[in-house]
């Protein structure tokens, strides 16, 4: 129990230098959205746009070919749209560690399905509530957009202010499995252990948000590239700036440091 006590301190402690020294390596970037910053209808539809496709120089290129939401809007009147949806995607890149390339195929229906929601609730920012939960809640059923969609998703309107962060763990299906296991020595009780980690978190941080940079990390940590790394620091052999330091050479060129979390 000490063992596991210590290893939760030290992760804790990691996080909280990591979100402190390196922001933009904890969280999803909004730099694309920010640019509309204006425009709180734009930023709810492209944030989803962003995560459908998982390639923001394509997300902001369908703005264009399918236009705003409005312009949206006056077309989903019925399924006879989902095949001109679906073109737009058509020679465009898409997918990433997130999304596979095979749900490129159903693009046009994932893409109808949350029009139609959010026209149901009067357009995608009224589709959103300050609640995280009713918001998750309201994602449902859109084709090939599961748990993991929705957190980054949600991260994204979080991190803009759009929805406030949840104020318990959820299992998003992004693979922290191995990152709980590295922890607490089993990933039996996964959601139990991961709100431990995560109100440890929270009081160390004084920051809801903090919820994102402990997915993504319980994440990372399991990765091949960088396991060895996390297992030494867990077990006393790296102290917290040689984690950083290592972890980061692990995402980086040798001259520049990627701008990007890295998922």
């Amino acid at each position: 129990m000490q063992d596991v006590t210590r290893k939760q301190t030290k992760f804790v402690g990691f996080l909280s230098e990591m979100i402190r020294l390196y922001p933009e390596w904890c969280y999803a970037s909004t730099d694309l959205l920010n640019k509309y910053k204006r425009d709180k209808e734009t930023q709810a539809y492209l944030a989803f746009l962003e995560v459908l496709i998982e390639n923001d120089k394509t997300a902001e290129l369908l703005l264009t070919k399918i236009g705003l939401w409005n312009d949206l809007q006056s077309k989903v009147r019925n399924r006879s749209i989902v095949r001109q949806l679906q073109n737009t995607i058509t020679g465009e890149e898409f997918g990433g560690s997130h999304r596979r390339k095979s749900f490129k195929g159903k693009f046009g229906q994932a893409l109808f399905a949350y029009a139609k929601q959010s026209k149901r609730y009067g357009g995608p920012l009224s589709l959103l509530t300050k609640d995280y939960e009713e918001t998750r809640n309201r994602l449902r059923h859109i084709p090939t957009f599961g748990d993991l969609a929705k957190f980054d998703y949600l991260e994204r309107l979080c991190l803009i202010g759009l929805v406030n962060p949840p104020l318990r763990y959820f299992k998003t299906g992004g693979g922290p499995r191995g990152g709980i296991e590295m922890i607490f020595g089993s990933s039996n009780g996964l959601v139990k252990k991961g709100n431990s980690l995560l109100q440890l978190l929270k009081t160390k941080t004084d920051d809801d948000r903090a919820i994102f940079a402990l997915e993504t990390f319980l994440c990372q940590m399991q990765k091949r590239k960088v396991r060895r790394l996390f297992s030494r620091y867990l077990s006393c052999r790296l102290n917290v700036q040689e984690l950083i330091d290592g972890y980061i050479r692990k995402f980086c060129s040798p001259t520049q440091i990627s701008p990007l979390c890295p998922r």
